[in-house]
């Protein structure tokens, strides 16, 4: 079952948003599923420099998530090792995951990853299959330096 999150609360740090759903007093940090964006630069994960395609991913969800007017989760069963909800978001209606697998900007995950359990598992390697190649190595392969 869905559940709406505040569009006021949805935090957006790279293509693959950690999004808080809750009230402000009350926040759920979510792993969105389905999708593995390009890294973007962060020194305190040993990332010197963004991986190619890493800060297009980042205002593709910044923006995709700026101008939904509604936002929905659908939780997995599960969190993953450091207790972040797994789940999908859904902005308008339409599945994240899907939209940034189509415009070229995340790789599909459930195919290296695993599936989670959840029906939305099979859309993004769909979706993937037709967008065709990514223009950037995926990024569980990525390793800066």
């Amino acid at each position: 079952m869905r559940v709406p999150v505040d569009p006021a609360l949805v935090q957006v740090d790279d293509g693959t948003p950690s999004s808080s759903a809750g009230s402000k007093d009350d926040l759920e940090t979510v792993r969105v599923l389905g999708i593995d964006t390009p890294e973007t630069r962060h020194l305190e994960h040993d990332l010197p420099y963004a991986q190619s395609f890493g800060p297009e991913a980042r205002a593709f969800a910044r923006g995709a998530f700026a101008t939904a007017t509604q936002v929905e989760l659908l939780r997995s069963r599960t969190v993953d090792q450091y207790g972040r909800t797994l789940g999908y978001l859904f902005l308008n209606g339409r599945n994240y995951s899907v939209l940034v697998v189509k415009a070229r900007l995340a790789a599909e995950s459930v195919t290296f990853y695993g599936d989670n359990g959840s029906p939305e598992r099979r859309r993004g390697p769909r979706a993937a299959k037709s967008a065709g190649p990514l223009p950037f190595e995926p990024p569980h392969a990525f390793a800066p330096g």
